[in-house]
């Protein structure tokens, strides 16, 4: 009977190791976002959040254990460069005129998906003065979000800045994020930039203050979508 008894206790210990759920547990390190940890071990970020109940992305911290479902070894993260609050330029001028209707720092990523309502979070609280419409006289590729001067820009999700500068006509200091599937977010007249290019951002990092756009008077950031490279409303992805 005892031996019996012991047999069932191997076999009890054997099947709950077998049943163990794979994955891994990454140490988050200086200068790791959660996007570029997720892009390394091609876990999607939304299941990471999920599988260790993030509740706010933007604020995963050093030393911090992660685990990532799925995975049968831990991988090497590369670390991101501390950003420069200083006021970032570029020397490379690029026009988005009539003759060249959008960045030619966008460039053709993943196929595109269908928009999602929700999918992007508002940069920036404030009220929205002028809305997208491109078949007006004066047409507008996005939205102007009125705000204080200096108040802080958040990106609307995680990505990689392809573009910070002040060489793209027409936008002043802007900021451009690369997300997955062709989507693009592009951050317009900003007073000061607080990424580089090259940088990996988190949903809802602060990558910029708000400033005053050339004839207006007050704070205002002029944000864009763009899919696939086209301009397309930012209402279809921003939440009620």
């Amino acid at each position: 009977m005892i031996r019996i008894i012991y047999f069932l206790v191997i076999l009890l210990t054997i099947s709950h190791v077998g049943c163990a759920p794979r994955g891994v547990h990454h140490v988050v390190q200086p200068g790791q976002t959660l996007y570029r940890i997720s892009k390394t071990y091609h876990v999607p970020v939304e299941r990471i959040i999920s599988s260790n109940r993030i509740k706010d992305s933007s604020k995963i911290k050093v030393g911090q254990p992660l685990w990532i479902p799925g995975v049968s070894q831990t991988k090497t993260v590369s670390v991101v460069p501390k950003p420069s609050i200083k006021k970032v330029t570029s020397r490379k001028k690029v026009s988005l005129t009539k003759a060249t209707p959008v960045p030619s720092v966008i460039k053709k990523s993943l196929p595109p998906v269908s928009h999602k309502k929700g999918q992007l979070l508002w940069p920036i609280k404030g009220k929205v003065v002028t809305a997208f419409n491109l078949k007006s006289r004066t047409p507008s590729k996005g939205i102007d979000i009125s705000a204080k001067v200096g108040s802080r820009i958040s990106s609307a999700a995680a990505g990689k800045v392809i573009y910070s500068g002040n060489g793209i006509s027409g936008y002043g200091h802007v900021v451009i994020i690369e997300h997955d599937h062709s989507l693009f977010t592009v951050y317009g007249y900003n007073k000061k930039i607080l990424v580089t290019s090259g940088a990996y951002v988190n949903s809802g990092q602060q990558i910029a203050l708000v400033g005053v756009p050339p004839g207006n008077n007050q704070g205002c950031l002029h944000f864009e979508v763009w899919r696939n490279k086209k301009a397309v409303n930012p209402a279809l992805y921003l939440p009620e």
